[in-house]
């Protein structure tokens, strides 16, 4: 049989097939099921995203990867039950309902925005949503699969996208080129890349083109289209790396990691990020302090010493200076506090409590309101309200009630754990530390959510996911205390009071007049100085001239809060805009008509009173250099100095004759004064014929900021009565209030017989131990003490769950939320709740109720019947 074989593989050209007895034969497979074998990993979606992200980047398909890894980290959470989350989740879904409610208001005008509807609003938003989704799901995910990918297998998987951040850096610091276009930007058409937000998404950037301190430079990004994204991500994959990559166990990565972490220092510096610098100097400071009070002096004595030596190579050179001029960038400082002024303001003014939905384009900019961004000026423009920073993108579109939801999820993670000493969890809290003092100065990242999500989910629970609470009872342990009925009347009531508040104001009409302010002759000296410029001129639309002049207008609508007068400019041009409102169409538009007609007749009779003191100023010049011209004539005659200067003219030597000076200067002064006098000068011109229109009744802002404070009232009071909670007996089915899955039986307490009926039923689940729960009277601790001294298991089968059972007995009279509370001690405690016991005093209860058990999903075993 050997030859056979051995033969037959001689004749196909084969070695021959050599079988050792007793040995187990190599099963060799192929491509194929090595990668499905890769795709069922459980880490699969995060590698999918971060591992390969340096591909999707240069294809231009971050954002559909990104898209597929969370429809197959829902597909497989779909199947995994019970779901779990972190403590406090209730506060990040509260945060995605504000936002989800905000596509009411995305057509809300702002004031300082620009005003009108704009489909692509609904866009940004939905965008923005997506991200909030992904985000969740990441978190969700890393949550209940944590144990099967392992805190340190997944931040070694995080951390790879550190390296990608820091060989993007490098090239965008050393590359002459800062860009590229992506594979999917070459396919697609013009008029979709062309679009700026579009184009950030599928352009591949290597550094950002600026301009600083009067010098164009490029700022290294890559793999992000905008320094401070870069910075953020950096800061928070930071941490991470170094957890997964400089520790003991890290093998190979421990000797690599020194190469990356001094190589990313570049592109640190280059990138000009004063943000970036001061948070890993806050972050630094806080390890430092961890690693003493864990007793690691000599990491402590390395980490300082390095710090030491980076100073003093910072200060003796000349990139002290950069960094010092970078810290107190005057330009760029004032910039973001007008734009963060503007916006909180903004949404003060329009929408205080849910926001405004996505961001907006201001008016102009903060240096006129007739400037804008233009193709020969692309800086000209000023970022749109809701940018510069996470925390005003959350004040602006997500209102107050937002953004005090989202700083509650996060900033509660960070105190709960505050006494964590583990390595990942110390690397956790610096993440989420770099993230929340990032928030006001850097823009919403996706990527960046990875490593926040997964170090809220590790933080403080290693792997063990018993410690999250389920899904179901997410929003701060309120599933069993949420009264829906009041809950829904608060909504109603929200509701009703935005649309009474709407109502009572009535329709709103605004009056528009436009006007044209031309610009001074250009041979006038009133061309130059403050009265050419637009923003000038709209200062005055406060002065007591202009209010004279609409005083009967607003005599009427100052009693119903209308009569608001204000000015716009269109964009790059001298056409300024006047606006009235009134709750009549036509006291609208003859306000603004009013109001601008003063306008410019005040702008005539100030360019009239400009050019007769320019007039006047003028001839005092001409009669000085008369009386100079006088005195010099009068010299010359005595002195003889016209003889003088015509001998030495004959000899070849120039001298400057006084007389021919101060001709020439009397003529240009002249020539100056009757063009002054003759210009001719126009207060502004009507570009068209004054008109009103009805301004959106913002229903949608009324009706849904009610909503969100009845939502918010409805769940404040179930919060507060679940500080003394519901009694147990008060409701018909209680398992739904349990935070375990069991129903409650009511039992008389009546002695041995309640005793033999209570063990009846409750064999089958082999319980450890009976426990009250609550307040005991003598009467339920004497039930308790006969039904553990009566226990027999000897006709029952061992149990096979590794923790003890229990079963808590309580008065009817017990609270929810203190059963609860005894239900969460005993887990922690390594015991496992399996149902309850109700006693009932007096003739209240029946001893032959029936009644159906159904086991925790956590058990292991399937749910069981007793009748």
């Amino acid at each position: 049989m050997d030859k056979i074989t051995e033969s037959q593989n001689h004749s196909a050209g084969r070695a021959p097939l050599i079988v050792k007895p007793n040995s187990v034969p190599v099963i060799r497979r192929g491509l194929l099921d090595v990668a499905a074998d890769y795709m069922r990993d459980p880490a699969f979606p995060l590698a999918l995203v971060l591992v390969w992200y340096p591909l999707w980047w240069i294809l231009g398909l971050t954002q559909p990867v990104l898209l597929v890894a969370t429809l197959l980290m829902t597909w497989r959470l779909i199947g995994r039950k019970p779901l779990r989350v972190v403590k406090g989740f209730g506060w990040w879904l509260l945060f995605l309902m504000i936002a989800a409610l905000g596509v009411f208001v995305v057509q809300a005008d702002a004031p300082g925005a620009v005003a009108g509807a704009s489909n692509t609003r609904y866009l940004t938003w939905a965008l923005r949503m997506l991200w909030y989704l992904e985000a969740t799901v990441v978190l969700i995910y890393i949550v209940n699969f944590l144990r099967e990918i392992t805190v340190m297998r997944l931040a070694r998987v995080i951390s790879v996208m550190f390296v990608t951040i820091t060989i993007g850096g490098l090239l965008g610091a050393v590359s002459p080129v800062a860009s590229f276009p992506s594979l999917l930007e070459t396919l697609l058409p013009h008029g979709i890349t062309s679009n700026g937000f579009v184009k950030s998404l599928l352009h591949s950037y290597l550094a950002q083109e600026q301009e600083y301190l009067g010098t164009a430079t490029s700022r290294p990004s890559g793999p992000f289209p905008y320094a401070n994204s870069w910075g953020l991500n950096y800061a928070c994959y930071l941490p991470i790396f170094v957890y997964a990559w400089c520790g003991k166990s890290s093998g190979w990565r421990r000797y690599a990691a020194p190469v990356c972490l001094v190589a990313s220092i570049v592109p640190v510096i280059y990138s000009l990020n004063r943000g970036l610098w001061a948070v890993l100097i806050i972050m630094t400071i806080i390890a430092l302090f961890r690693l003493v009070k864990l007793n690691n002096v000599r990491t402590v004595i390395i980490a300082g010493l390095v710090a030491i030596i980076g100073v003093v190579v910072v200060y003796v050179s000349p990139l002290a200076d950069a960094l010092a001029q970078r810290f107190t960038g005057h330009n760029s400082n004032e910039g973001r506090f007008n734009l963060q002024s503007a916006s909180i303001s903004s949404v003060l003014h329009a929408s205080p409590i849910i926001g405004l939905g996505t961001t907006r384009d201001v008016q102009g900019n903060f240096y006129s309101i007739a400037d804008g961004m233009i193709s020969s000026c692309p800086a000209c423009g000023s970022p749109p309200f809701g940018t510069q920073g996470s925390l005003w993108l959350f004040v602006f579109a997500n209102g107050l009630l937002g953004t005090a939801f989202v700083l509650f999820f996060f900033i509660g993670v960070l105190w709960r754990n505050r006494r964590v000493r583990s390595p990942q969890s110390i690397a956790s809290i610096l993440v989420l530390i770099g993230f929340i003092i990032t928030t006001a100065i850097y823009d919403f990242s996706i990527t960046a959510m990875f490593p926040i999500m997964a170090a809220v989910a590790v933080l403080g629970n290693g792997v063990d996911t018993s410690e999250h609470p389920p899904i179901g009872g997410a929003i701060g342990g309120w599933r069993y205390r949420m009264q829906t009925s009041v809950i829904l009347l608060c909504c109603a009531g929200g509701v009703g009071v935005g649309a009474l508040w709407q109502t009572s104001r009535g329709p709103t009409f605004v009056g528009t007049a436009s006007v044209w302010l031309p610009m001074p002759p250009k041979d006038s000296p009133m061309a130059a100085g403050r009265l050419s410029t637009l923003d000038t001129e709209a200062r005055f639309i406060r002065s007591p001239e202009v209010q004279r002049a609409i005083n009967p207008a607003q005599r009427i609508d100052g009693r119903s809060g209308r009569g608001l007068l204000y000015v716009d400019a269109s964009p790059n041009s001298r056409i300024l805009n006047v606006h009235y409102t009134s709750e009549d169409p036509e006291q609208a538009k003859a306000g603004a008509s009013a109001a601008a007609t003063s306008l410019s007749t005040l702008r005539l009779e100030r360019l009239h009173s400009a050019r007769d003191a320019e007039t006047r100023a003028q001839q005092d010049k001409l009669a000085n250099i008369e009386r100079t011209s006088r005195m010099i004539e009068n010299a010359l005659n005595v002195t003889d100095g016209r003889q003088y200067i015509r001998e030495n003219s004959k000899a070849g030597i120039r001298l400057p004759n006084p007389e021919t000076k101060v001709e020439r200067r009397y003529g240009e002064l002249a020539k100056a004064a009757e063009t002054s006098r003759m210009a001719s000068l126009r207060g502004g011109q009507s570009v068209a014929a004054a008109s009103s229109t009805l301004l959106p009744s913002r229903w949608n802002v009324a009706l849904t900021s009610g909503a969100a404070i009845g939502l918010s009232l409805g769940l404040l009071l179930s919060r507060l009565s679940a500080f003394k909670g519901e009694r147990i007996d008060k409701y018909r089915s209680r398992a739904r209030f349990l935070e375990f899955g069991l129903l409650s039986h009511e039992i008389q307490l009546n002695g041995s017989r309640a005793i033999s009926e209570v063990h009846n039923w409750w064999r089958p689940l082999e319980p450890a131990s009976f426990v009250v729960a609550g307040k005991s009277s003598a009467i339920l601790r004497k039930f308790v003490d006969g039904l553990n001294a009566e226990r027999n298991f000897g006709q029952v089968k061992k149990s096979t769950l590794t923790k003890p059972m229990i079963v808590l007995v309580a008065d009817g009279a017990t609270r929810i939320s203190e059963i609860n509370r005894h239900k969460s001690l005993l887990e922690a405690g390594g015991a496992f709740v399996c149902g309850i016991v109700v006693g009932k005093h007096g003739k209240g209860a029946t001893n032959r109720k029936r009644a159906r058990i159904h086991l925790s999903q956590s058990s292991g075993r399937r749910a069981k019947t007793i009748v």
